[in-house]
C-alpha cells in the first residue's frame, strides 16, 4: 500500500532530476557560448596579423620602388637583390629587386607577422625622362 509519504519522495526525486537537468544544460550553453568568444577572439587576432602584414609588404614594395626610382634619376643601374628590412622606417618586410634591363624592375615584397604572410609584386618601366609605368599590381 502506497501512502502520502511514499508519493511525496516520488515527486521531491522527480524535481531534483529536473533541477540536475537544468544546470547541467544552464552549465552546456554557458560552456558553448565562452568558446564561440574564444574562436570570435581567435579569428580577430588573425584578421589583424593578415592585415598588418599586408600593410609591412605594401610598405616595403613601396620603399623598394622608391629605391629603384632614385636609382634610375641619379643615372644608376637597377640595383637588384634583396632590398630590406627597414628598422628606421618601421619596416620588417623585405623586397627582392630584379633588373629584366636598364630601364625596367620587378619587385616582390613579403612580409611576416605571427602567422600571416603577405606577399606584393610589381614590374616597373622607365618610359622617358620623369614617366614610370606600373605594369602589374598584385
Amino acid at each position: 500500500m502506497s501512502g502520502p509519504r511514499e508519493r511525496g519522495a516520488g515527486r521531491r526525486g522527480l524535481a531534483l532530476v529536473a533541477v540536475l537537468a537544468a544546470v547541467l544544460v544552464a552549465g552546456l550553453l554557458a560552456f558553448s557560448l565562452t568558446f564561440l568568444s574564444t574562436l570570435d577572439a581567435l579569428g580577430a587576432r588573425a584578421a589583424v596579423t593578415a592585415d598588418q602584414a599586408e600593410a609591412e609588404a605594401e610598405g616595403a614594395l613601396a620603399t623598394a620602388a622608391q629605391v629603384v626610382l632614385d636609382a634610375w634619376d641619379a643615372g644608376d643601374p637597377t640595383p637588384s637583390g634583396t632590398l630590406g628590412p627597414w628598422p628606421g622606417s618601421g619596416l620588417r618586410g623585405t623586397a627582392e629587386v630584379v633588373a629584366l634591363g636598364p630601364d625596367e624592375a620587378r619587385i616582390r615584397a613579403s612580409a611576416t607577422v605571427g602567422r600571416s604572410v603577405a606577399r606584393r609584386s610589381v614590374a616597373l618601366v622607365r618610359g622617358g625622362v620623369g614617366v614610370v609605368r606600373v605594369v602589374g599590381w598584385e
